[in-house]
């Protein structure tokens, strides 16, 4: 998604260079530009000057138009309608009951940090509980490797698979389908299933969607924290959602809070909440 809007930044740039020109050489063709040339020489030193520093016409490096997106998106974020602080409360009053407190446990016991570094145990709880003896479906994205030479690393005390195990004990019908960059931790076990995506490319999400198919109750993006991976897998994997699904990005840095603003602002036909839990800020999508 980012990647398509910057390709067509330079798209749209390179079109207003060629209507530039057209328009400096419709006002050097003009009748009367010449008589008015040599009445006041002044003149064509002032439109060389001007052609000459016109922005249109420079090749703008990429850094400077990311700089401009990025003022782009702040001054958007600003001009979005914001929820209420309470509409993530009002939608799921968590509560943490025997069901949501074993989730909890199961990920502490496998080491995930949804239960130690983070409560969003008992935002996946309070969303699962009504259906934890039902055949559900989960998906996440972002295994939990080890190996730093992944930017989205766990560190050396990370344990790969850690909470798709802890849902998959959690409920006992529960298909869990995991993804992650470093192939080398891919498994498979019992009710468990993981396949290789890089959420910088569309087209490893686009595979992984075609792989395993619609009908989830909970999609989660616990993978590269940056803005373009994440709306990358939005885009994605939002459609395997079920009517009454679920989709969580975790981890967003305050940093990026502009961005998931602009999201909640645009994503009709969604229910949307950025909301801040113990240790992060999570993205909440839902149908409307």
């Amino acid at each position: 998604m980012c990647r398509v809007a910057f390709d067509r930044g330079f798209e749209v740039l390179s079109q207003h260079r060629i209507a530039e020109l057209k328009r400096y050489k419709h006002k050097a063709l003009a009748s009367g530009a010449l008589t008015k040339v040599i009445r006041d020489p002044a003149i064509l030193v002032r439109a060389v000057k001007t052609f000459a520093t016109n922005r249109n016409l420079r090749e703008v490096p990429p850094e400077e138009l990311l700089r401009d997106a990025e003022s782009s998106v702040h001054a958007l974020s600003r001009l979005a309608s914001h929820p209420a602080k309470d509409a993530f409360a009002d939608w799921l009053p968590v509560d943490v009951t025997v069901d949501v407190e074993e989730l909890g446990e199961l990920f502490r016991k496998h080491g995930s940090d949804k239960s130690t570094e983070h409560d969003y145990f008992e935002v996946y709880g309070s969303i699962l509980a009504a259906k934890r003896s039902e055949p559900i479906r989960i998906l996440e994205i972002g295994l939990g490797t080890n190996n730093l030479a992944y930017q989205s690393n766990m560190g050396l005390g990370g344990r790969p698979g850690a909470s798709l195990r802890a849902f998959r004990d959690w409920a006992s019908k529960a298909d869990v389908i995991g993804a992650d960059i470093d192939r080398e931790i891919l498994f498979e076990e019992d009710r468990l299933r993981t396949w290789f995506v890089d959420q910088t490319d569309s087209h490893t999400l686009q595979a992984l969607a075609s792989q395993v198919g619609p009908g989830f109750d909970l999609i989660i993006d616990d993978g590269l924290h940056l803005p373009n991976a994440n709306l990358n897998s939005i885009e994605a994997l939002l459609p395997l959602l079920k009517s009454d699904g679920t989709m969580v990005v975790e981890d967003i840095d305050p940093i990026h809070l502009h961005y998931w603003q602009v999201a909640s602002a645009v994503m009709a036909g969604y229910d949307t909440y950025l909301t801040e839990r113990r240790g992060g800020y999570i993205f909440v999508i839902r149908y409307r």
